[in-house]
């Protein structure tokens, strides 16, 4: 028979590993391609853009590697050398910016758990900068405004209107989304720039259907 202390034991060992990932928050990608359009329109865009992308999530809360998240947000800013979501595995370089709020700890988790949400769309990390992020997901219900500003890097978003459609066809997810999300919802991409000399060249990308708006969560 176990002892009562072994199975307390043994409660505790359990209870850390679920601790270790439990997190929850909001996400934003955009792309500097219509991820909402009809054919007509996204079949002409491949192998020419859609290799810019920049990702945001901010924890609601939760903890991840045993670190406390709450509130937090980081920001991955995504160079392929082809378009994402299309034949072959593209090759990516990855600049990260964390929440200057955050603890060395804290930095280390919040790459490490965007790492994992996104899987293969991280792959060569050239850099990892700190700066105070500004992050907002459809905190306006009648617009579904959105915004990021992680400084060199900043976003923002309205929801798709049926204005928005070009081809004359109910518009589709041309190109998958580079992260594990929930409960997704297409975006129309006001802005989003990058300032940064990590990467070949800035850029500044306006009005697109260009991003999703949505939710994560590791248990």
């Amino acid at each position: 028979m176990r002892s009562a202390a072994f199975t307390g034991m043994a409660f505790l060992l359990l209870a850390g590993v679920a601790s270790a990932a439990s997190i929850e928050g909001e996400y934003m990608e955009v792309r500097n391609a219509n991820m909402w359009a009809g054919p007509c329109l996204a079949n002409a865009e491949i192998g020419l853009i859609g290799n810019q992308a920049t990702m945001a999530w901010k924890v609601t809360k939760g903890t991840y590697q045993d670190v406390k998240l709450d509130g937090l947000s980081v920001v991955a800013v995504v160079y392929g050398d082809r378009t994402f979501g299309v034949g072959d595995k593209v090759k990516t370089e990855t600049l990260f910016i964390v929440d200057k709020q955050a603890t060395k700890p804290q930095q280390k988790a919040l790459v490490a758990m965007a790492s994992k949400l996104a899987g293969k769309t991280i792959q060569k990390v050239i850099a990892v900068k700190t700066s105070k992020i500004k992050m907002d997901v459809g905190s306006d219900n009648d617009t579904g405004y959105s915004v990021v500003d992680a400084g060199i890097a900043t976003v923002r978003t309205r929801r798709l209107k049926k204005a928005d459609n070009t081809c004359g066809t109910k518009e589709r997810m041309a190109y998958p989304v580079l992260a594990k999300v929930s409960d997704e919802q297409g975006a129309y991409t006001l802005e989003s720039s990058f300032t940064g000399d990590e990467f070949d060249g800035q850029y500044v990308d306006r009005f697109w259907r260009g991003g999703i708006i949505g939710k994560f969560s590791i248990k």
